[in-house]
């Protein structure tokens, strides 16, 4: 639940445009994710830093980790 909850409000976070608290619930995120290791809830980790990367004017990035998460996603 923790995971989701940080996954939810870097979300949230990037809509405020408060990028910089995004980035850190994205971050502490990150660290459960891959101590649980579900594939699946990664890609919707994924989908949140390409939302970051867009919230940021950072097209190219966000491009990328929107394709990963797509292709992380198709694999399940």
């Amino acid at each position: 639940g923790a995971a989701l909850t940080l996954n939810t409000v870097g979300v949230v976070e990037c809509a405020r445009g408060d990028l910089v608290r995004a980035a850190g619930q994205f971050s502490a995120g990150l660290a459960l994710w891959r101590e649980i290791g579900n594939r699946e809830n990664l890609v919707e980790w994924l989908a949140g830093v390409a939302t970051l990367a867009a919230a940021s004017q950072l097209p190219y990035l966000a491009a990328r980790w929107f394709g990963a998460a797509h292709r992380e996603g198709a694999e399940l």
